[in-house]
């Protein structure tokens, strides 16, 4: 997903950043198929640094 240009610049080059999204404001599966996304890289990074 894009983010803003302050986000960018506080994470900074090849930052890892996550965002929070109400329910509620899902209103297509867009937005979940990327969050679903999001957390499986997530747990892929988890499982190398604990290796």
């Amino acid at each position: 997903m894009q983010m803003g240009a302050a986000v960018g610049t506080h994470v900074g080059h090849g930052g890892l950043s996550m965002f929070f999204v109400e329910k509620r404001h899902m209103r297509d599966g867009f937005i979940k198929n990327e969050l679903r996304n999001i957390l499986e890289k997530k747990d892929e990074l988890l499982d190398k640094i604990k290796s």
